[in-house]
């Protein structure tokens, strides 16, 4: 699985998920605090939501 915003994979237990049901959006979680920001991940939501 690849991250959708540096494109580069993801290792197992380093992803971040949407939170939104059936999006399925995953990214590092590294990636998503640079550019997106969040302070939780069960509440995390990709930038389509």
């Amino acid at each position: 699985v690849e991250c959708r915003i540096c494109g580069k994979p993801i290792a197992p237990g380093m992803d971040i998920l949407c939170s939104v049901r059936d999006c399925g959006q995953k990214y590092h979680m590294t990636c998503a605090r640079k550019k997106i920001g969040f302070s939780a991940a069960k509440d995390f939501k990709c930038p389509q939501h």
